[in-house]
């Protein structure tokens, strides 16, 4: 009974998107890689669930980037984005869509690994030397957080060349990498704004 009303939950599609078949593989795995795809839940959530899912990102690169050691918040956000893609890949498969708007992990390991990518490249452009992601973070209060939410989201939805070309590959990749890709944007264009 528990299984059948979380199968239900996190497997049909969100209301705009609902059809009479209930796209579902069953089995506790593939009830986890869902709700794991979906943001636990945040791609779930009415309106624009890209939005929804970039807000657990922003946390989570918050809580990166008050970790101390620059190359421990770097190597979590990539192992994350690298453990995301076939996450998400599954999900593409397990919901019988391409890149399902519901799938929203794709945002958020956007957010904790291209923003950091872009913030390290520009201070490294403007050093002369190379900047490891995350030593030197200049987002500092709510005015950089909305800085990067915004200007994330921006670049996400308009997908700049290349972004929109990568969103081509195949499978997992083609859900991440793109918005790897506007993270990177994001993160330069923070850059230059709060610096």
């Amino acid at each position: 009974m528990l299984f059948r009303s979380l199968s239900r939950l996190v497997m049909e599609k969100p209301d705009a998107q609902r059809s009479p078949e209930v796209p579902v593989r069953n089995g506790w795995a593939a009830l986890c890689l869902l709700w794991a795809g979906q943001g636990l839940g945040a791609g779930r959530l009415p309106g624009a669930p890209g939005t929804w899912g970039s807000l657990p990102g922003v946390f989570a690169l918050w809580s990166l980037s008050a970790l101390q050691t620059p190359w421990l918040a770097a190597t979590l956000g990539w192992l994350a984005t690298l453990a995301a893609v076939p996450v998400c890949g599954c999900a593409e498969r397990i919901l019988k869509r391409t890149d399902p708007p519901s799938i929203v992990l794709d945002e958020i390991v956007g957010l904790v690994s291209g923003v950091p990518l872009g913030v390290a490249a520009v201070q490294s452009l403007r050093t002369g030397h190379v900047v490891i992601p995350f030593q030197n973070w200049p987002v500092d209060g709510w005015p950089g957080w909305l800085a990067v939410f915004v200007t994330f989201r921006i670049f996400d939805i308009m997908k700049p060349p290349p972004v929109r070309q990568l969103q081509a590959l195949h499978g997992g990749w083609g859900i991440v990498i793109d918005d790897v890709a506007a993270g990177v944007y994001s993160g330069m264009l923070t850059a230059l704004l709060v610096s």
